[in-house]
Formats: C-alpha cells, structure tokens, sequence
C-alpha cells in the first residue's frame, strides 16, 4: 500500500469512477479472482481535502440514502475495524464477489488499482493482498 504522503485523490477517483458493479477482477499475475460488487468513491474530493461531490447519475443509480449506500458496500454483518471502516469510507473501495472456493468477499482498497481496461479491472496486488472482513 501506499504511503498515505504520496496517494493521489483525483487519479484514484477518476479510476473509480471507470469501474461499475460486475466487471471481472484480475490480479497482479493475471487471474480473474471475482467479480464487482460494489464500488464506493469515498468522501475526498480530487485533492484529499473534502467531502466529494456526488453526480446526478450516481445518486440516481444508488439507494436513497448515504447509509443505505455504505451499509450495502461494507455489509451488514462484515466485522472490520473502525479505523479501516474510516480508511474505506474516505479513500473509496471495491467490495469483490471472489470466485475462490469458499472464499468471503473480498475488498479492493485505491492504491490496489493498476488500471481498468474495457470491463476488467486489473489489480497490482495478488488475491490474499486484498482484505477480508473478520470472521
């Protein structure tokens, strides 16, 4: 992961902004480990230093509230610690469907973003890289 100092707020938004709920994820090594399942961009604006705003399309695309939002990104029943959840919920994230064998979901922090390209997103991190919620 990136040194907090260095992270780029607008690249990683304009990124996010790219991936959309279904598209095939693939790690560093070039193995589809899951699919999309929600994308979150996070409370910065393009510099780190606000609230983002948030586009006509995207509050017509997602539930009512911003709790119902974040409530399907995170998960009801996911058990993460408060200082992750507030790492999730500024930077942005991406909750992963894994197609690992009893695999839980998967979460896909910025910085673990090489690119996204038609409907794939390619990692530079490998499976067991990405975060899990506790069990």
């Amino acid at each position: 992961m990136q040194d907090p100092g260095s992270f780029n707020y607008g690249q990683t938004r304009q990124l996010l902004k790219r991936i959309l709920e279904g598209m095939e994820v693939f790690d560093r090594e070039g193995r589809k480990i899951g699919v999309v399942e929600h994308v979150h961009l996070g409370s910065h604006d393009d510099t780190g230093r606000g609230p983002a705003d948030v586009s006509r399309v995207e509050v017509e695309d997602k539930p009512d509230s911003i709790i119902e939002n974040l409530a399907k990104g995170l998960g009801a029943s996911d058990d993460l610690p408060d200082e992750m959840k507030d790492r999730l919920l500024l930077d942005g994230f991406i909750r992963m469907d894994s197609n690992q064998p009893l695999a839980s979901d998967r979460f896909i922090l910025p910085d673990q973003i090489k690119d996204v390209r038609g409907d794939q997103v390619i990692l530079n991190s490998t499976y067991d890289d990405l975060l899990k919620p506790q069990d």
